[in-house]
């Protein structure tokens, strides 16, 4: 098990993983489990193999998807390992890198206070608002994407 991150079960089928990082963010990832797909909801700042984690808790459903609450560097630090740009593209088991359709300017990095940058990724889904996306074909498991506004200071 990786030092950077430790992970805490929920529920059956929801997990909290917490990253370790130096900024002291500690941000907070959520590893969703389906018997059709698996959903890693952000992906923290980045700073060792969350790819390697979370596929050593994936159980017997290997297919993931990577859905981002909004476009922190604590949140989208860790997305080049699921989905990067050129010629790689997604990950093996990734089905798709998803962001909210809300924000047509999602992925401009924001100037940070955090002495680290987020590397190059491809969101390669855009959810809208009130999307489903499924995690079992019985669709007793189901998340729905919902868009909120968040505040600007």
């Amino acid at each position: 098990m990786s030092s950077k991150y430790s992970l805490e079960k929920i529920s059956s089928t929801v997990s909290f993983i917490r990253e370790n990082d130096p900024w002291g963010a500690n941000p907070l990832m959520y590893l969703i489990t389906g018997s059709m797909q698996n959903v890693l909801i952000d992906t923290g700042c980045g700073t060792g193999d969350l790819r390697s984690f979370v596929n050593e808790h994936l159980g017997e459903c290997r297919r993931l998807t990577v859905i981002n609450t909004h476009n922190h560097a604590e949140q989208t630090g860790a997305n080049w390992r699921f989905s990067t740009t050129g010629k790689y593209g997604l990950a093996p088991e990734v089905n798709e890198l998803c962001a909210s359709s809300a924000d047509p300017y999602y992925t401009k990095l924001e100037d940070t206070s955090f002495a680290w940058q987020v590397k190059t990724y491809k969101i390669t889904k855009w959810l809208h608002h009130e999307e489903v996306v499924r995690l079992d074909s019985e669709r007793e498991y189901e998340l729905l994407a919902l868009h909120t506004p968040g505040t600007i200071s």
